[in-house]
């Protein structure tokens, strides 16, 4: 019989620098939670309201809720912030 590891994302890890990130990836929303350190009810109240400044694209496949990891990654990008002086400090 043959193991495979399975590699578990993290929220030190980029999108663009996960080792299994073709573009293609879904992630449901306990997945998307641990990959960002934020709680899974923090994505379920920003479906619930809407909008595309809530949080990443997510799609409705069946009754599953699906986020893929490319739109997750345009998401945190969009969020990202720099000091002043756009240098740290």
């Amino acid at each position: 019989m043959v193991h495979h590891a399975q590699h578990q994302s993290t929220a030190a890890e980029t999108p663009e620098h996960s080792p299994k990130d073709d573009g293609n990836q879904w992630l449901c929303t306990k997945e998307l939670a641990e990959y960002t350190g934020l709680s899974a009810s923090f994505f379920e109240k920003r479906r619930a309201k809407g909008g595309p400044k809530d949080g990443p694209i997510w799609y409705r496949l069946g009754r599953v809720i699906r986020y893929k990891l490319q739109d997750v990654s345009l998401w945190l990008k969009a969020r990202r912030c720099e000091p002043e002086g756009g240098q740290d400090d």
